[in-house]
């Protein structure tokens, strides 16, 4: 018997959210948030069974932010960091299991 728990969550335009969580027999988890141009935020979480995760964030043009990171079972660190023109930063990290 699959012990899961899904929650989902909706608010309409007028401050619209969205929130998804999903949490199987395995233990993965999945997170999924957005909230509209009003302060456009996206979000996803994964941790899966072997403890991957990867997670994304992204706030719009007005203060636009992209993230992106990913921990692999090795230990292998993947990191990117995007701000638009407005004071625009772009980085990467990459740490694989021999520490580099």
């Amino acid at each position: 018997m699959q012990m899961g728990i899904v929650s989902f969550h909706d608010m309409n335009a007028n401050g619209h959210y969205v929130s998804f969580h999903d949490i199987n027999a395995n233990g993965h988890y999945v997170s999924f948030h957005d909230m509209n141009a009003n302060g456009h935020y996206v979000s996803f979480h994964d941790i899966n069974a072997n403890w991957h995760y990867v997670s994304f964030h992204d706030i719009n043009a007005n203060g636009h932010y992209a993230s992106f990171h990913d921990i692999n079972t090795n230990g292998h660190y993947v990191s990117f960091h995007d701000i638009n023109a407005n004071g625009h930063y772009a980085s990467f990290h990459d740490i694989n299991a021999n520490g580099h």
